[in-house]
């Protein structure tokens, strides 16, 4: 849906067809940045979901207010993104209702989000699935064969075409997957789209290896690219250093307790 066939059903009150739209197109990010939501956000038919929308520099008005009581609000605002553009009433407290704030620089302030090709053998489908669904909750926008083929056609065309829309190639890496013939024609095909690109003097799409076990990457050129080394790592922060680089955000820094320094000498 375009944005401005987005807000015309926010402006008109439409909530049911908003809602049954985000319901058909789970994958479907609104993206109603800089945009004037003085609008009643609520009807009979019930709250508008504005879930993981892109809110940045969004302006509500002070009828918000009126939408809170006993701890409910009529509009869902879980997980959203705000920045400290965007305007709510002084009194309004969006990060209770689940609102993720953000920096201006930060990439999911942007409109478009990088989207994200993954490269894996069906030997680890389980939890190369597993880990595709976790980033598409974050709403990352991810492109694989099982989902993203048009059936019936080549393979090495569909590769080619679906490569050519990412920004980002995710590789996932393994003793199982390395001498796979489609997982090595997608790495050269990364590589290609790479080498191109800057011969183009294009923003080149990025390369991360997603190593599963102890198998060493195979030559200098790819010890050289982005790298997530996952053995030994638990789940959850895997997937959060992958969603990491995939969106070049900076890692928090580490929380030192300088009390323990203070009689120190060097």
């Amino acid at each position: 849906m375009k944005k401005k066939e987005a807000l015309a059903l926010i402006y008109n009150g439409r909530c049911a067809e908003w809602n049954a739209y985000r319901k058909m197109h789970p994958d479907w990010i609104p993206d109603l940045s800089n945009e004037s939501l003085s609008v009643t956000l609520y009807n009979d038919d019930g709250a508008f979901d504005f879930s993981k929308a892109n809110l940045c520099g969004a302006r509500f008005s002070d009828d918000i207010n009126d939408l809170v009581g006993n701890d409910k609000i009529y509009v869902n605002l879980k997980d959203s993104i705000i920045n400290p553009k965007t305007q709510f009433p002084s009194n309004f407290n969006s990060v209770k209702y689940g609102t993720i704030l953000v920096s201006d620089t930060d990439p999911r302030a942007k409109a478009i989000l990088p989207i994200v090709f993954i490269s894996y053998a069906w030997v680890n489908g389980d939890v190369v699935l597993a880990i595709d669904q976790w980033l598409r909750l974050k709403n990352i926008k991810t492109k694989l064969d099982k989902r993203d083929f048009f059936a019936g056609s080549r393979i090495r065309d569909e590769i080619m075409r679906v490569m050519q829309e990412c920004d980002v190639t995710l590789i996932f890496y393994s003793e199982q997957s390395k001498d796979k013939p489609w997982t090595q024609f997608e790495s050269e095909l990364a590589k290609d789209l790479e080498m191109n690109a800057k011969i183009e003097k294009r923003k080149p799409p990025r390369i991360i290896y997603v190593v599963l076990d102890d198998t060493p990457l195979p030559n200098v050129s790819e010890k050289q690219k982005l790298a997530v080394m996952a053995k030994g790592k638990r789940f959850e922060l895997v997937c959060e250093e992958i969603y990491h680089h995939i969106l070049q955000l900076p890692r928090s820094s580490e929380k030192i307790d300088l009390s323990k320094w203070s009689n120190y000498s060097f």
